[in-house]
């Protein structure tokens, strides 16, 4: 007797066990749950934040054209996003997203985990050296796939001379430190165009970034200032890399804040980090500086050893 109570119990514990997925997702009283948002946008009224749920019988209102929202859709496991002006009744939405072919792999999973992320800072240990100025780019070489890199810089207080920088003077050279290109900016960013031949036909190329005061003159002479090295990924990686981009994003959309967000997500699993902070700077711009696609940035930046508070200077 006590031997069938025992197949008795670890049947019923079998069921349950099969059964909980099931009953987890009856529990789900929402359709949509909103992953990132930039801008004023409201359900029945109500303000929409990060986490805020939508059934189906409701209506997303956007006040205005530059919003941005992110919403997970509970019945297909897929994002749908909207940045058009407009009322959107939860039932065309959940029709919208049906319409769409599913992710049909684990990049979206990944880029739906950073999303939904609740720290936003990670301490690590292994943090790059301090230098007066610190830019997002590598000091020992790094390959890059695309033709195309935005990176940042801030100046720290170390440098007496800080509240003097008028502009940075950006010079990238080649192996022998023969100019190759020179560019002055006032922001602490820029953006570089790496498809024409003269950085095409370079093994690597140096970055050096210099703060200036609008005359030319160097206001970190005596510190050091560093040279980023990047170089270029082999041309049979270049056609691999295409070909599972290509399958990976397979007919849909590659340029959205979420599709980016996988496609960081994507390059940092290649160990490709400059072409990853591209992506997350696109996906960024894409959602119009929606602070959930900052957060996953900074997560990244951590993970590389920057500073994340770079990207808020």
């Amino acid at each position: 007797m006590l031997y069938n109570n025992k197949i008795i119990l670890r049947l019923f514990l079998c069921c349950a066990f099969l059964l909980l997925p099931i009953s987890l997702l009856w529990s789900q009283n929402y359709t949509f749950k909103v992953l990132a948002i930039k801008g004023k946008i409201t359900s029945d009224g109500q303000v929409l934040r990060v986490g805020s749920e939508i059934k189906s019988n409701q209506t997303v209102s956007i006040e205005e054209d530059s919003c941005y929202i992110a919403l997970y859709y509970a019945g297909k496991k897929d994002v749908l996003e909207l940045t058009k002006k407009g009322n959107y009744a939860g039932q065309d939405l959940v029709k919208q997203v049906n319409a769409l072919k599913g992710w049909e792999n684990d990049f979206f999973y990944y880029a739906l985990g950073e999303l939904s992320q609740e720290v936003t800072f990670i301490q690590n240990p292994n943090r790059r050296p301090t230098t007066p100025l610190i830019a997002l780019l590598p000091t020992t070489e790094q390959k890059m796939y695309g033709r195309r890199l935005l990176f940042r810089w801030f100046v720290l207080d170390q440098l007496p001379t800080k509240e003097n920088i008028v502009e940075f003077q950006i010079f990238v050279y080649d192996l022998k430190e023969n100019i190759l290109y020179l560019n002055s900016t006032k922001k602490n960013y820029m953006s570089l165009e790496l498809g024409s031949q003269k950085f095409l036909s370079q093994p690597a190329i140096l970055i050096q970034i210099i703060p200036s005061d609008g005359k030319g003159k160097d206001l970190a002479k005596g510190y050091k200032s560093e040279m980023y090295r990047i170089g270029r990924v082999e041309e049979e990686k270049v056609k691999m890399i295409d070909k599972e981009l290509d399958e990976l994003f397979k007919d849909r959309n590659r340029d959205t804040a979420f599709s980016k967000l996988a496609e960081a997500r994507y390059f940092e699993d290649k160990k490709l980090p400059l072409d990853a902070m591209q992506a997350f700077e696109q996906a960024i711009s894409l959602s119009f500086n929606a602070e959930a696609y900052k957060k996953t940035y900074r997560f990244f930046l951590e993970r590389q050893g920057y500073p994340s508070g770079i990207i808020d200077k």
